[in-house]
């Protein structure tokens, strides 16, 4: 009998999950939602067009 040298349900130790996870989506969002925002403030103070 031999035994699998890799194990099926064995994830990579990279792969964040549960609260990790979460903080990363939550960060990605907030940053969208900041890049939104300056380009809408960088439009507000273009100078006006002539």
């Amino acid at each position: 009998m031999t035994t699998p040298s890799v194990c099926a349900t064995a994830w990579p130790s990279l792969v964040p999950s549960g609260a990790a996870l979460l903080a990363i989506l939550l960060s990605e969002e907030a940053r969208g939602v900041r890049g939104v925002d300056v380009l809408r403030r960088s439009v507000d103070r273009a100078p006006p067009a002539r």
